[in-house]
Formats: C-alpha cells, structure tokens, sequence
C-alpha cells in the first residue's frame, strides 16, 4: 500500500473503527436466561428473528486491514461481528485451489495474496462485563467436521459451575478451521484437497497474537478430537502460552486411527430435501439420539445450511428447499487423510513421507500430524487434563496408559503424572464426549480449573514478590553465586 493512500485511509478506518468498536460495546434489548454469554458473531445468516445492524469488518491480511460491511446479529445481546484473516501460507500447497488464471497470477506476482478468512466467535458472559485481572481466557477448537457453536452447551455448563468456585470466565474463544463450518463457506471458492492440522495451529497463534488485550492470562486451551491434537501442537511451539490444557479424547497415537474413520465419512449422507425433513432424520438416528438434546439442536442449526452450493447448485429458484453439510463430507474425508499415492510434482521433495511406513503400512493415505504430535508428548509444558471416552475407539486401556506415561516427562516438560500435572477422567461414552455428556465433562473440567488457577495465583503472587524485591540494576545484570574460598573461580 503506497504512502499516499496511507494518509488518505487511514485516520478514516481509526475513526471509524473508534466509533463502532465502542457502539458495540453497548448491550441491545433484553439477554437470554438461557444462555450465559454475548459473542462477537461470525458471518452466519440471520434467521430474521434477531435484531441486526450494519458494522464494519476487520480483515486482516499480512499487515494490512481492510473495512468491508458485515453484518451482526443479535442472539442475547449485539457484538462486533469477526471474520479474521487466518494465516496466508498454507502447510501444503494444494490445499488451496490451483487451477485457472487466479493462482497463475499468485505466483507471478509478489504482491497478489491469497486471504483465507477464519469465522471466529468470541463468547463473554452477561455477568462479567468489566473482566478483572487473573480471570480466565479460554481458547476452544473443535473436532473434524463438527461446526464450533456444538460446543456452546459445554460453555454454559462450564460457566455455571467454575462460577460456584469463585472462577470468572473473561470470555471462550473459538474459530473453525480455515476449511470447515462458516470459514469453510467464506473459503468455499479457493478450498483445495490436501489439508494439514498444523494449519489451525498456525492460525489459532495469528488469532491470539492479533487479539493479545483481549486475551490476558491465564489462557486455557479446551480441544476436543482433532482440536485436542492442534492445541497441543500450538503448546508444543509455544510453552508459556497455555497455563493448562483439557484434551478431550485427542487424536494422538500411533498407529494413526484417521484412516478408520475416512471410510465412514465417504459413505455419508450429505444433502436432504429440507431442514425439517433433515431433522427428523436426524432425531431418529441412534447415533444421534446419545447426543444432549441441545447439542444437536446447534448441529441442525449450524451443521447445515441452504443450497445452492458449489457442490449441490440451484435446482429450481422457486422451490429448492434442500440442505447440505455446512462442512462437506470431502473437506472432512480429506481432513481426516492425506492421499499418498498422488504424485506432487510441484514439491521440490516429490517422495512418500518419510514416518508413513510407520505410521500406516502399505496404505494409500495417512495423516501425519496425529503420530507426529504424539512422539512430542514428553516435551509439553502446561498442566493437563485428558477426558477420555470408555467406549471410544481411539482410547483403549493400553493408549490412554501410554499418554498417561510419557505426557510431560522429558526435557522442559511438566514432570508428567508423578508430578500431579497430567491427570485422567474417563467418562461413559465414546469419542464424542462434549455432544454425549456436556454436564459430566464441565463437572471435570471446572474441578481440573479450580486446582490449575490456584496454583496460578500462587505462582504469580511469589513472582511479584520476587520482582518487588528485586533493584532494577541487579535484575537486569549477571550475578554469579557466592564461591567459597576452596571454590575454582569462574570462568565466561
């Protein structure tokens, strides 16, 4: 952006951004007493039952921020609308779409970017509008192909209970990821085939450097399945950034167990003839019916949406009613596995990945990421809480006693379970845990947070001490330890 369009936009965008950032602030109308938070919404649509107004939206792109008008909806309360630039690099290459003349003129030129949009939800309690130091930030990611508001009646049963321990929630943040639920429908023009979990990583890291006064510690990071795995990832770059992490039922182990669940995500319905007809099929499925009712109340909701789509295109204008996933079945299968036998020639190394004997003999796909994160697990820094399923596949007596076991205990880790900084509950039901049991996994989860931000407080009430003790000049210079006269004198 040249200098002269800087002086001319700029002081317009802060004054504008100064005017609706503090109009928005600004409660509208009555707050639900079903629901114990306001958020800053995601470009969902408006169902024309809530009150909405027109607010500007920040996109941010490789150090640039761009006005565009958006929308707000108002479910509680009204709050700024956040659709936010994700990281512009993406782990693989084809995971964007590389045909036609937009992505030749990508590479030819240095100044052309790609803008992949993450839909992000920030939720803050009614009951804590002027947050207080040492209240918690919780940083929440989803598992595969399941839209992040189905985690919404976890956020409420979690809030009720941390708040009978004298626990203030400052506000959960959570986002889909770059290719699923509304970023996959903001993104659905350039969505490619070859997916990498570290992706989100990457882009939970952007979204929280971006957000830094909104997000104090201390931070709790709360990831369910693939999320799990991707929050242990962005704790495994950064050590200090989570004080404590809740993995539920993560995808980490080898072998790698995505494979299994592919075949399933091919075979899946995934267009209906309405909604209503969408729902009962839904209500009558057993599967479905171990979920809380209001967990799949949001997955009607928010799992599907309207045609036309790419995939499924306008039938007839006047009465094409039908629904589809919000997340298609392929952006999940492909999620879940990486093709293997597909030639690459655009990588400068065109081989099979190297861990991929190991991790799955003699098959054509795999996913990298699970086994990788895995074989790190000695090496994680925040306390940390696994909730595991009985019944799910992917935590069997033998895989949970091995995270139990090496969680933690190399070099920087937190000392592992022997330490008391990695624990274990294991709930009655399978790998989805928060759709299954949303009351029992907050019951865990406040206990676990009552325990980590004690010793939280305690740690930053010694620290303060110390600092307070400390002269300026002192701190900021070598000191060596006393030596004794028998001593060898040091040498730098």
């Amino acid at each position: 952006m040249s200098t002269a369009l800087l002086k001319t936009y700029l002081p317009i965008s802060l004054a504008l951004l100064l005017f609706y950032g503090s109009a928005s602030r600004f409660t509208h109308g009555a707050t639900s007493a079903t629901s114990f938070y306001r958020y800053q919404n995601d470009r969902s649509p408006d169902d024309g039952t809530t009150l909405s107004r027109i607010i500007p939206v920040i996109d941010i792109l490789v150090g640039s921020a761009i006005l565009r008008q958006g929308h707000s909806r108002k479910i509680a309360t009204s709050f700024v609308a956040v659709t936010i630039g994700s990281v512009a690099t993406r782990r693989y290459i084809s995971g964007l779409d590389c045909q036609g003349d937009f992505v030749q003129a990508i590479w030819a030129t240095a100044t052309a970017v790609v803008v992949f949009m993450l839909a992000v939800k920030q939720y803050i309690p009614h009951d804590n509008p002027n947050p207080q130091p040492g209240d918690v930030t919780i940083i929440g990611a989803h598992a595969n192909g399941f839209p992040k508001e189905l985690y919404e009646p976890l956020w409420d049963e979690l809030h009720e209970r941390v708040k009978q321990k004298n626990i203030r929630i400052r506000s959960i943040w959570i986002a889909d990821i770059w290719n699923q639920g509304q970023s996959g429908v903001t993104n659905e023009e350039i969505l490619g085939n070859d997916s990498s979990w570290y992706d989100h990583a990457r882009d939970l890291m952007y979204l929280i450097n971006q957000n830094q006064r909104e997000i104090p510690h201390p931070i709790i990071g709360i990831g369910h399945s693939m999320g799990g795995s991707q929050l242990a990832q962005l704790a495994l770059w950064h050590p200090r950034l989570f004080n404590s992490l809740v993995l539920i039922d993560p995808i980490l182990q080898i072998p790698n167990p995505s494979v299994s669940l592919a075949g399933l995500s091919t075979k899946r319905r995934d267009i209906w003839p309405s909604r209503d007809y969408a729902s009962a099929k839904f209500k009558d499925s057993k599967f479905f019916q171990l979920w809380d009712p209001r967990v799949l109340d949001l997955w009607i909701k928010y799992g599907l949406r309207d045609t036309p789509t790419e995939l499924y295109p306008e039938e007839d204008a006047n009465h094409d009613r039908r629904v589809t996933l919000t997340t298609s079945k392929h952006q999940e299968l492909f999620s879940f596995v990486r093709p293997s036998y597909q030639s690459r020639d655009w990588e400068a190394s065109n081989h099979q990945d190297p861990e991929q004997n190991l991790d799955c003999p003699e098959y054509p796909f795999h996913r990298p990421e699970p086994p990788r994160i895995f074989r790190q697990l000695p090496e994680l820094r925040p306390s940390l809480l696994y909730i595991f399923g009985k019944k799910s596949d992917f935590s069997s007596p033998a895989q949970r006693e091995e995270k139990m076991r090496t969680t933690g205990t190399g070099v920087l880790g937190s000392g592992g379970a022997v330490t008391g900084k990695v624990q274990e509950i294991v709930l009655d039901c399978g790998h989805l845990v928060p759709m299954e049991k949303v009351s029992e996994c907050a019951d865990k989860i406040s206990s676990f947070l009552d325990r980590e931000i004690g010793c939280w407080k305690v740690e930053q009430d010694a620290f303060k001490k110390y600092r307070e003790a400390c002269i300026r000049k002192v701190a900021i210079i070598i000191r060596l330890a006393q030596k004794s006269q028998n001593s060898t004198p040091y040498r730098i």
